[in-house]
C-alpha cells in the first residue's frame, strides 16, 4: 500500500475541513497533504493538532462572514502607505465623502476581524503547541 492509495484529499481531508474561507481551506489542505521527513516534524505536527483539539471550544463559537473576510483580506493584501496614508488624508476624506465611507468601512471590518480573533466568547488558556 502506498500513501497515494489512501485518497487523503477526497476521503480524509473532509474530516478536517471546517474552514470558513478559501485561504484557510488551502492551508488545511497543505497541512494534511504535505509529507513529513523527520520524527521531530511529525511530533511538531501532532502537537499542532493537539493544540487545535485543546482549544476546540474557541473554534466552535467563532463565526465571521466570508464576504467580510474577503473584503479585509483584499484590503490588507493591497494596502500601501502611499495609497491609504497620503499627505493631508483628513482633508481628502473631508472633501470626498465616498472615499471617507470606503476607508471607514474597511477599517471597521479590520477591527471587527481582529476583535473576534483576539476576544473569543468562551476564553480559556491557550495550549502552546509549537516548541
Amino acid at each position: 500500500m502506498q500513501v497515494k492509495d489512501l485518497n487523503i484529499e477526497k476521503e480524509i481531508l473532509p474530516f478536517f475541513d471546517f474552514t470558513w474561507n478559501e485561504d484557510a481551506r488551502i492551508k488545511v489542505k497543505k497541512f494534511i497533504l504535505t509529507p513529513l521527513n523527520t520524527k521531530d516534524a511529525i511530533i511538531t505536527r501532532q502537537k499542532i493538532v493537539k493544540g487545535f483539539l485543546t482549544n476546540i471550544s474557541l473554534y466552535t463559537s467563532y463565526s465571521y462572514s466570508r464576504i467580510d473576510y474577503r473584503e479585509v483580506s483584499q484590503f490588507m493584501s493591497g494596502y500601501t502607505d502611499k495609497e491609504y496614508l497620503p499627505k493631508r488624508l483628513s482633508t481628502l476624506l473631508l472633501l470626498n465623502k465616498k472615499r471617507y465611507y470606503l476607508y471607514r468601512s474597511r477599517c471597521v471590518q479590520v477591527i471587527l476581524l481582529y476583535h473576534r480573533l483576539h476576544n473569543p466568547i468562551h476564553q480559556k488558556p491557550y495550549y502552546c503547541c509549537i516548541p
